[in-house]
């Protein structure tokens, strides 16, 4: 997975948003 220079805070909301979704449903399970 590339990294790229130019990293913006709204793509680190969107991660930030599919990490929450992802460990919501671990914990469900």
């Amino acid at each position: 997975m590339k990294m790229k220079k130019g990293f913006t805070y709204l793509e680190f909301l969107v991660v930030i948003g599919i990490l929450g979704i992802l460990l919501g449903v671990v914990v469900n399970f």
